[in-house]
């Protein structure tokens, strides 16, 4: 059954994916709670631990994540619309929901220790609930680092998911995370234009290397590169985006499993603009050490490629690269390379889609060799300021 509470509050706006200029903001808003992006076929494949910890009830038979999320919800209100903790079926009322979209759990053995990763990424998702279509997307994502003498069981796994839906155990919680994203992020009731991550694309060098480091399969490095790069180009340009297609349908359908087992398929907009990612390497090299520690230098990139898929027109491509210095006690055990590298990868995403407001030169001149580079990300600070 869906969490219901007949009550009505004031909520900040959600980013909305149509990229259309001064379009009134929404004045009301339903939430469904949490729900699940995916059919009853693959659910149970790309959120296993997750689908298993929905299904436990609580004292008032109500699901302990929708609970959960409604009791931290009610603690931490918005203030600018109201919202309703239920559905309409009316046609033109905006339903909100939490919405799950990935979940990945990465160990990897270095010397001694089991390196664990948890990643959850979900969507403050809008649409139209009697239209079945999607409004509007804002990704939200936590990721824990834990380790552990002994090779984790899934028991282990399955407990360290479950303080990150419903503790603080780890300093994070992905619903407080939810809940945060609401109070900088706005939603209109209609928009014109969409953008979407695509595709991301991995050169073979740069796969192999990834294999080398870690457990990852080439589906999960790429959902790892797509959840993370759209949650860093919507926060630091307030703006929402599509979610990444992982290899599906661009545009057409995709399934929603609500926490009662309802399954719909809500209509995804077609994006009029679309982000590519080429995956291109990874380096690493000893920089220095002594007897008391050792630095290493980590390097990564890619290719990020912005265009218009009606008329073929590109407003950016250009390849970037950005480095980490990592320090550990000198033959205290092997580098750990993975969470290196994945703190290149943020240092990276996280500068480029600041920068395609700061442009700073010095910035890019050093991890860039595209001459204009400046002028391609002026009109992408263009596009994407047509998607606020």
């Amino acid at each position: 059954m869906r969490f219901h509470l007949n009550v009505a509050v004031t909520f900040l706006a959600v980013v909305g994916l149509y990229c259309a200029p001064a379009q009134a903001q929404i004045s009301k808003a339903y939430f469904s709670g949490y729900t699940f992006m995916a059919d009853q076929v693959e659910i149970g494949v790309r959120f296993p631990y997750s689908l298993q910890i929905s299904e436990e009830k609580d004292a008032k038979g109500i699901g302990i994540l929708d609970a959960e999320l409604g009791k931290r919800l009610m603690a931490d209100l918005p203030t600018s619309f109201d919202l309703d903790f239920g559905t309409s079926d009316a046609t033109g009322e905006v339903t909100l929901a939490f919405a799950l979209d990935w979940e990945n759990v990465s160990v990897t053995k270095i010397g001694d220790v089991y390196k664990i990763v948890i990643d959850i990424h979900a969507q403050i998702l809008a649409f139209d609930f009697a239209e079945k279509k999607v409004i509007a997307a804002f990704p939200v994502a936590v990721q824990l680092r834990d380790g552990a003498k002994e090779k984790p069981s899934k028991t282990y796994i399955m407990s360290r998911i479950r303080e990150l839906y419903l503790t603080n155990k780890h300093g994070v919680n992905v619903f407080d995370e939810f809940i945060a994203r609401f109070k900088t992020v706005k939603i209109n009731a209609k928009y014109r234009n969409y953008i979407q991550l695509t595709d991301v694309d991995v050169t073979e060098r740069a796969m192999k290397k990834v294999s080398e480091f870690s457990q990852l399969k080439l589906s999960n490095f790429k959902g790892f590169v797509g959840q993370h790069f759209t949650k860093f180009l919507s926060v630091n340009q307030s703006v929402a985006v599509l979610p990444y297609s992982k290899g599906q349908a661009i545009g057409g359908r995709m399934a929603m499993r609500f926490s009662d087992g309802e399954v719909f398929d809500m209509t995804m907009p077609e994006p009029d603009y679309q982000m590519q990612i080429q995956y291109t390497g990874f380096g690493k090299k000893l920089l220095d050490k002594n007897n008391v520690w050792e630095a290493w230098l980590y390097v990564t990139g890619y290719t990020l490629t912005v265009l218009e898929p009606l008329s073929g027109r590109k407003y950016l491509s250009a390849g970037f690269r950005d480095s980490v210095v990592v320090k550990q006690v000198a033959g205290e055990t092997e580098p750990d390379h993975w969470s290196a590298y994945q703190e290149a990868f943020f240092s990276l995403s996280t500068n480029l889609t600041k920068q395609i407001s700061l442009r700073d030169t010095a910035w890019l001149d050093k991890r860039t060799k595209e001459k204009n580079v400046s002028e391609q990300l002026e009109k992408l600070e263009g596009i994407l300021e047509r998607c606020r």
